[in-house]
């Protein structure tokens, strides 16, 4: 679900893209200061603040067409690997 809705803005890895630097999840300070809680509302309502569309209603270019929304399971599971990364960081010492 990552590479279907997310990656197309923060990149394969979730280190952003060549386009857009700031668009970087995949970092340990970031990832460090925020909840799990909070990556599952922000991969359910977005960060409009920041450009980021809302994933219940759209695609990653606010399109709708033959996008479908992320379930919650594919919410879960985002959340799990986002998280992933998290740890990631912390085990590296980062």
């Amino acid at each position: 679900m990552f590479d279907r809705a997310c990656a197309i803005c923060h990149g394969d890895n979730g280190k952003g893209t060549k386009e857009n630097d700031r668009l970087v999840i995949n970092h340990p300070a970031l990832l460090g200061l925020i909840s799990d809680r909070e990556l599952r509302r922000i991969a359910i309502t977005g960060r409009p603040d920041l450009g980021m569309p809302n994933y219940a209603e759209t695609g990653p270019n606010g399109e709708r067409g033959d996008f479908k929304p992320l379930t919650a399971d594919e919410i879960t599971d985002l959340v799990a690997f986002l998280a992933s990364w998290r740890r990631e960081g912390v085990a590296r010492g980062k």
